[in-house]
């Protein structure tokens, strides 16, 4: 028997129309994962990266209809809005590639959808068969996208999952708990509803700044009802690693303590440090005594899974494409698939089109193209590569690690999950207070080392709450000295000013405590995380800054940089407070000037300690 392809391939279209605009109707029929878990005949895939000289990155398993089915994922090319393509290849079976594309067009308040299906059958013979089979599943398909549109159209449920199995002694009790532990309750009864009524895939990714913004809840609030929720039993917290170019998960960890200094996207062939700020992100499920989830993908090719590109083309070997780009201003990035990048900036006055490549065959850093224009594209590899157009402006709706691990709820619970000794990662910027308690030193001498030693702890005990209802966390002490960290550094004066308020009440309480005097600095920049004493410290410049920082800052002051009082003076922060004139600061070890600020309480008992 001839084995070799024939040259004639199955094509079937088929249409439906939709009760709603292309936009809307995009987010449905391209969640391709969606109707996989409506198809009942579909379930769920697993997938395995590899190394081809095509454009496939993934070998995908599942089973369709009752068999194994088993194929090469190419990526899907597709312009957001207007149509996507899907391309499986199979190394087996009756069936040599299959494709389906999508395309919308935009009829009034109606959308037409038509799926263009094709299939290249393996063996002759199986020709018939294979038409059949093709024309009934992209007319169940078909089917199902039009019900879940018509089910928006009516304001239900896209989606309605089956009833998910619940533990009812489990969830009752850890909800339970977390109340009685200080949970906030809209954010609890959100949570709960998502544990009871959502999808497993909705479920198994409960990201709470994302929850919070829906529901119009504070995202602090939401994400510390989590995190209580969580030693309550309720949830279970995890790490993702974010690829910055895709923005998928490049891999998901159960403790910091798994996190390497590198990671890799096999999606993108991209090796990407580790950022605690822009590449890690927090993200929770139900524990498995609460209710399990299985958040395996039905389909890993839909475009809404990359919601930011809105191109994404296959480039043949040595090949050249044209890529429209939006017709709305703004910044985008152009990325061929191993790490050629370009900012691509759309803006009026720019040329018609645009090369990606300088004429030395290299690409160029920078490509300006007027709204609607189009960029030429080509591919210097002997190799299918893929290539998009991605938005540059990151969806701040993610907890990021580096916030989550400075918060004082998370330092207190969570103290063991910690980087691996030796690994040190970007924290992103932060803001650093450091205190010095005066006079501290001489009492030692004077009233023997247990007095001493007991007034440093009294006023730390003052002090470190104080931290807390800012925000911040305690890093550590050092001798009678305070290292705090914070995510907002305006956040980071406002609770050291509150320190110099109790402190005048500190050293109200005896003759003994008049002879010490507060001093604090403030700074914030890029810092590093570092595993120290099985707790998670801090270091780099910006550490060494705010160290100095709080050397310049006299008994009663607080000294932090210009700009912070600044935006602490538009929004009313200092009321009651003497503000001193900005002066240039140099700083041991640190080049150039700083410009600071010292600021004091208006009534500063001790105004004659103060520096000019």
């Amino acid at each position: 028997m001839n084995n070799a392809p024939p040259t004639e391939r199955i094509a079937i279209d088929v249409s439906f129309d939709a009760p709603r605009g292309p936009e809307a109707v995009w987010d449905i029929v391209a969640d391709t994962d969606r109707l996989g878990r409506v198809m009942g005949d579909a379930q769920s895939v697993q997938t395995e990266a590899v190394e081809r000289d095509d454009a496939a990155r993934f070998l995908v398993r599942t089973r369709f209809g009752g068999m194994k089915v088993e194929y090469f994922e190419r990526p899907t090319q597709f312009v957001h809005g207007s149509y996507f393509e899907i391309h499986r290849v199979f190394p087996k079976g009756a069936a040599a590639w299959v494709r389906l594309r999508h395309d919308f067009a935009s009829e009034g308040d109606r959308t037409r959808v038509t799926i263009h299906g094709w299939m290249q059958p393996r063996w002759r013979v199986m020709t018939p068969v294979l038409r059949l089979a093709f024309g009934r599943s992209l007319n169940a398909m078909a089917r199902a996208y039009r019900a879940m549109t018509e089910r928006g159209a009516a304001g239900e449920p896209v989606y309605s999952p089956p009833p998910a199995p619940i533990s009812e002694d489990h969830l009752k009790r850890a909800l339970a708990a977390s109340r009685e532990a200080g949970a906030i309750l809209p954010a609890l009864d959100v949570l709960e509803s998502i544990i009871r009524r959502s999808s497993d895939v909705d479920a198994a990714r409960i990201r709470p700044y994302a929850l919070a913004d829906v529901h119009q809840l504070d995202r602090r609030s939401v994400l510390e009802t989590c995190l209580e929720s969580t030693r309550q039993g309720l949830l279970e917290l995890r790490w993702e690693v974010i690829c910055p170019s895709c923005r998928g998960s490049a891999s998901t960890l159960s403790t910091l303590s798994a996190l390497e200094a590198h990671a890799r996207c096999a999606m993108c062939e991209l090796d990407f440090e580790i950022d605690l700020e822009r590449a890690v992100e927090v993200a929770f499920a139900p524990t498995a005594a609460v209710r399990k989830v299985d958040a395996a993908p039905f389909c890993i090719a839909g475009p809404v899974r990359v919601p930011h590109v809105h191109t994404q083309l296959i480039l043949g070997p040595s090949a050249t494409r044209s890529i429209d780009v939006p017709r709305e201003s703004g910044e985008w990035r152009l990325f061929l698939r191993g790490g050629a990048s370009a900012r691509v900036l759309v803006e009026a006055g720019a040329p018609d089109a645009a090369a990606v490549m300088d004429d030395r065959g290299d690409w160029r850093d920078v490509v300006r193209v007027k709204p609607g224009g189009h960029l030429e594209v080509q591919n210097p590899t002997s190799s299918e590569r893929h290539v998009k157009l991605e938005r540059t402006a990151r969806v701040r709706d993610a907890a990021s690690a580096g916030e989550v691990t400075a918060l004082p709820g998370f330092r207190r619970q969570f103290g063991a999950d910690v980087l691996r000794a030796g690994l040190s990662v970007s924290a992103g910027r932060l803001a650093f207070l450091f205190s010095d308690l005066v006079g501290s030193t001489a009492l030692y001498g004077e009233i023997g080392d247990a007095g001493a030693f007991r007034l440093v702890q009294e006023h730390f005990d003052a002090l470190v709450p104080i931290l807390e209802r800012h925000g911040g966390s305690l890093v550590k002490t050092i001798g009678d000295a305070i290292m705090a960290v914070f995510t907002d550094d305006r956040a980071a004066v406002r609770a050291g000013l509150e320190m110099l308020r109790e402190f005048e009440d500190f050293r109200a309480r005896s003759t003994i405590h008049t002879k010490t005097h507060l001093k604090l600095g403030v700074h914030s920049g890029p810092a590093f995380a570092v595993r120290a004493n099985d707790t998670l410290d801090y270091f780099g410049q910006s550490v060494n800054v705010a160290a100095r920082v709080q050397g310049e800052a006299g008994p009663g002051e607080l000294v932090t940089d210009d700009r912070t009082v600044r935006e602490l003076l538009k929004c009313g922060g200092l009321d009651g407070i003497d503000v001193g004139a900005p002066y240039a600061a140099t700083l041991k070890g640190v080049s150039g000037t700083l410009s600071l600020i010292r600021l004091t309480l208006d009534a500063s008992p001790h105004p004659s300690l103060r520096r000019p």
